[in-house]
């Protein structure tokens, strides 16, 4: 058939840092300490992105519809299905928050399981954070948005003279931005989180 384009609207963020190095450490070069300043630049720019999508998940969620549950597995049964209803696809992601977790202790491997099984959900798509809010889960298909970041070598890495205080400065830019496929492809779900 012929293919159609549609067009797509989305903005653009920036994830940048920068710091001044005396530059004794690269008149005489120390590699490990260059080595390891890098792969930590590269570490926090990588969870800077994952909170940035993080945060995308729960400013983004619809709310189920569903009245709040009275507990964690039920909760998650309700996201999952509605995002099913929204999507005509299978929850690939579920956030809890750690503590909520905890309302798991009780039932048996086994159990955990066959009863998911039986809801079509994947346990390891399960993931628990401390980063949301307790009472609350969001499930979703990684098919609602798409992550893009600019081509090529990410993020960009500049080095610069500062004569004025001896030293090096090192700086890196990444840009992103989260393309909404769907708008109702990721939900939330209240529980109640009592013990």
């Amino acid at each position: 058939n012929t293919p159609t384009t549609v067009p797509s609207t989305y903005e653009a963020f920036r994830i940048a840092g920068g710091w001044d190095f005396d530059r004794k450490f690269f008149d005489f070069p120390d590699a490990a300490f260059i080595a390891s300043f890098l792969a930590a630049v590269r570490e926090h720019y990588a969870m800077t992105l994952d909170y940035k999508v993080r945060d995308y998940i729960i400013a983004e969620a619809a709310a189920s519809g569903f009245a709040s549950q009275t507990s964690l597995l039920k909760a998650v049964l309700l996201a999952t299905k509605k995002v099913k209803r929204n999507t005509r696809a299978k929850a690939t992601f579920i956030l809890v928050n750690d503590d909520d977790m905890d309302s798991l202790f009780d039932i048996t491997n086994d159990d955990v399981s066959a009863f998911l099984s039986l809801l079509g959900i994947e346990p390891e798509n399960i993931r628990s954070t401390p980063d949301i809010a307790a009472g609350l889960i969001y499930a979703g298909v990684k098919q609602a948005a798409t992550v893009r970041e600019l081509p090529g070598a990410s993020p960009i890495r500049v080095e610069a003279q500062n004569l004025t205080k001896a030293g090096i400065d090192e700086a890196f830019f990444g840009y992103a931005a989260i393309e909404e496929h769907h708008t109702t492809g990721i939900v939330k779900q209240a529980f109640d989180a009592t013990p």
